[in-house]
């Protein structure tokens, strides 16, 4: 059994220990020593309210489009939360750095079954060479498109292919339930 001196800095104290490798007179001591290490290492940057809506914008403007908090997340390597704190909620971030809010979709928009999926939206528009059937409207004109059900689903009409045509907004907004024959 040998006489050591507690290498923590505050404590110094002689101790004897019945272990050769003791560095630390106490497990107090050691926790103390190791607890004061591991805050330091791991302690997180901490940003002024103007650095965070900087780096939002910054983001932004790479990503071309508002960033998501997995963004922030990830890329950042700031938490959501952190900004959340900061300004209440992460949209009000968002808003104050000048961006658009990421908007959640409204409850039962998901399931709906007038939402047409993805593969089926674009064999349609390619089917019909992503012009309006009704007018001839195109992308490069001005006009955003839109999947129409020819048979309105107020009528019975099915999301079918049989059953979708492309057409513009305001060729599908103007024709609203009624069925045009062809």
């Amino acid at each position: 059994m040998g006489s050591f001196i507690c290498k923590r800095s505050e404590c110094a104290s002689a101790f004897k220990s019945k272990h050769s490798t003791a560095k630390y007179c106490s497990r107090s001591c050691s926790n103390k020593v190791n607890v004061a290490n591991i805050v330091g290492a791991k302690r997180p940057r901490r940003y002024s309210d103007q650095e965070i809506l900087q780096l939002l914008s910054s983001l932004a403007m790479e990503l071309g489009r508002t960033p998501s908090k997995r963004d922030v997340d990830t890329r950042l390597k700031l938490k959501s939360g952190a900004i959340a704190h900061h300004f209440g909620t992460f949209n009000r971030a968002i808003e104050m750095a000048g961006l658009a809010p990421n908007l959640p979709t409204p409850p039962g928009i998901a399931d709906d079954e007038r939402l047409v999926g993805w593969a089926l939206r674009f064999h349609i528009l390619s089917r019909d060479g992503f012009r309006c059937v009704y007018c001839g409207g195109a992308p490069g004109d001005g006009y955003i498109l839109h999947i129409d059900h020819v048979t309105p689903k107020s009528r019975g009409g099915l999301t079918e292919e049989g059953n979708l045509v492309t057409a513009c907004h305001v060729c599908n907004m103007g024709k609203g339930a009624q069925v045009i024959g062809w």
